[in-house]
């Protein structure tokens, strides 16, 4: 979840970046796990998360369902480390 201020605006809010973010993991309802960070944590929390998604089936099998699409390696990385916390259901990293 973001929260403070906008820091960069891209159409459509789904790329947008802001001051601060909170992630959370709920499992089955329950909250697992609370995360907060700044921009400058979350980049670098999302580089960490995107490393161990590779190393997952899950990673493997959306990767291999994108690749039917005809995208680039390159292209299906790139945008799987940028959105990693929407593919992601719980934190892998700390």
């Amino acid at each position: 979840m973001p929260y403070g201020k906008l820091i960069n605006y891209v159409h459509m809010g789904y790329g947008s970046t802001y001051k601060n973010y909170i992630l959370l993991e709920i499992n089955e309802g329950s909250l697992q796990e609370a995360e907060r960070f700044s921009y400058n944590e979350y980049e670098r929390f999302k580089e960490r998360q995107f490393a161990a998604f590779k190393q997952t089936e899950a990673y493997k099998k959306l990767k291999a369902e994108l690749l039917k699409d005809g995208r680039s390696d390159e292209l299906i990385d790139s945008f799987l480390r940028s959105f990693v916390t929407d593919y992601t259901s719980k934190i892998l990293v700390k």
